[in-house]
């Protein structure tokens, strides 16, 4: 990874266009619950809309990537706050 991720790539698309989670989702067909899930790293990105983002005129190809760069940066930090809890609960 070559520079921090931070904030999700479908975020970082939805406040670029001044929409709503909810009018995001209405645009790739999808709950708002969904967007939230992509926006927090906890969904995955699947074909179809990957598809809808192209049509917006996006690289599907580097929003994939960076929305793994992200999920990976939140899984790293997770396991750096495990490891550093675990530390202090040995005796």
């Amino acid at each position: 990874m070559s520079e921090s991720v931070k904030q999700s790539p479908i975020k970082e698309l939805r406040e670029r266009m001044g929409v709503s989670q909810g009018e995001l989702a209405m645009i790739l067909a999808v709950s708002k619950t969904r967007v939230g899930d992509l926006e927090r790293g906890t969904g995955e990105i699947s074909p179809a809309i990957l598809s809808k983002l192209a049509g917006l005129g996006l690289d599907p190809d580097e929003i994939a990537q960076k929305q793994v760069e992200f999920i990976e940066e939140k899984r790293q930090e997770l396991i750096a706050k495990f490891k550093k809890s675990q530390k202090g609960s040995c005796p």
